[in-house]
């Protein structure tokens, strides 16, 4: 009995060891950001503000995404930062990038680290 338990105990071990393994290969290395960008914590405010940026009101682009760092909503994320893609909105063209070091992602436009 005790053989079957250290055998099942091997299996174990080599499948953790494989799925570290795998995580190891397909983890992604962080990119740098091309340019200054703001980041929201949250998908829909992110979204709302760049509505409002692409419209060309800029007065109201700048209350809002004031008001949204003033709150603590959003950030600047400064040129050069670098990135990790932690979840994606295709459609809406946001991606979720985490920078290093932080433990949250912030959304800001997919383009940010396309060569």
């Amino acid at each position: 009995m005790k053989t079957s338990h250290i055998g099942f105990g091997w299996v174990v071990g080599a499948m953790i060891a494989t799925c570290l393994s795998a995580t190891t290969v397909f983890a992604q290395s962080a990119k740098p950001s091309k340019r200054d960008a703001l980041g929201c914590m949250e998908k829909e405010l992110q979204d709302r503000i760049a509505k409002i940026a692409n419209s060309g009101d800029h007065e109201a682009f700048k209350k809002l995404a004031g008001a949204a760092v003033i709150a603590g909503k959003c950030r600047v994320v400064s040129k050069g930062t670098m990135l990790f893609v932690e979840d994606t909105a295709v459609w809406s063209g946001l991606f979720c990038y985490r920078p290093v070091g932080d433990v949250s992602c912030l959304w800001m436009s997919s383009d940010l680290t396309r060569p």
